[in-house]
């Protein structure tokens, strides 16, 4: 299944990259997403800059998701629901893209977790 593309949805544009079973997405002004798809489902994490958690996403046959997430990156009920419907396609998969992450451990020291994938190479510093 390819989901690549631009939804509405009721937390602004979503726009998804997919590249095979891995995909990252943007929303509003600072959120971003990463997940895995299995099928039609995509399960990850979201983040943006008031709070981060986890989600899942089911898509369907007409070009739509319907959704929950949650705040924390615990295990529990997905209580808020992200739904979307696509607006525009990509053609083809991506062969690049990256995704940074900002990690605060219990001390509040900050680092930093940079993830490039491309079709022949994924590095991890």
């Amino acid at each position: 299944m390819t989901i690549s593309g631009t939804y509405q949805t009721q937390h602004g544009e979503l726009t998804i990259i997919q590249y095979n079973e891995i995909i990252m997405a943007t929303y509003q002004e600072d959120g971003c997403c990463s997940g895995v798809i299995t099928g039609n489902t995509v399960n990850g994490i979201w983040k943006n800059k008031k709070d981060s958690g986890i989600f899942c996403w089911n898509f369907d046959a007409e070009n739509s998701f319907s959704g929950n997430y949650k705040s924390g990156l615990t295990e529990g009920a997905m209580r808020g629901k992200w739904d979307g419907k696509r607006t525009s396609s990509q053609e083809k998969n991506t062969n690049q893209f990256g995704l940074q992450f900002e990690i605060i451990n219990d001390s509040n020291q900050q680092s930093e977790l940079t993830i490039s994938i491309s079709e022949t190479l994924l590095d991890v510093s």
